[in-house]
């Protein structure tokens, strides 16, 4: 058994011959199964010594991968077997991305898309800055991005959102 760090959250990996089910039935625990299609693990909730805990049980044959948390994680179990598998290799353990991170980061590579199409000689790759005209057009392509996931130079002021631009995202959210 070793701990990790999943979103600031303690996560227990621990890879065993032993069915995680069997050993959790032998102790008077029978955990309430998650809805979870994905074949590749299964998500169990359950309850010991009075604290509701989850676990996510990846199968390897005879073997079980388990990573048991006291909170459902943000942004999923897959994320977080990712992110451990990442720190056992000697990775950094992962940041928690925002929803507006996700939409920005969408918005920005349909606009880069947009762009690299309608005009191919002045495309950048490494992100450096367009000529104006076509600097304007992707930042349109952004604000039409980011309304398609719901935000607005209105309602971006009423949530908090850690580690961004907001001057640079209220200019093009009111471009």
């Amino acid at each position: 058994m070793k701990s990790y760090m999943h979103n600031e959250k303690s996560v227990i990996y621990q890879m065993t011959e032993k069915s995680f089910l069997d050993s959790l039935n032998s102790n008077g625990i029978t955990p309430i199964e998650l809805p979870e299609l994905d074949p590749a693990y299964r998500i169990f909730r359950y309850t010991k010594d009075n604290s509701e805990k989850y676990a996510c049980v990846k199968n390897f044959g005879e073997y079980e991968a388990i990573y048991l948390t006291e909170s459902y994680p943000e942004d999923g179990f897959k994320a977080l077997m990712e992110d451990i598998e990442g720190q056992i290799k000697g990775e950094k353990p992962t940041k928690l991305q925002t929803r507006f991170e996700l939409a920005l980061i969408k918005a920005q590579e349909t606009a880069d898309r947009y762009i690299k199409e309608k005009y191919p000689e002045k495309y950048l790759a490494w992100g450096l800055v367009y000529p104006p005209d076509v600097q304007k057009e992707w930042e349109s392509m952004v604000k039409l991005g980011l309304h398609y996931y719901g935000y607005d130079s209105k309602n971006i002021t009423r949530i908090d959102i850690p580690g961004i631009d907001f001057e640079y995202i209220q200019k093009i959210l009111a471009g």
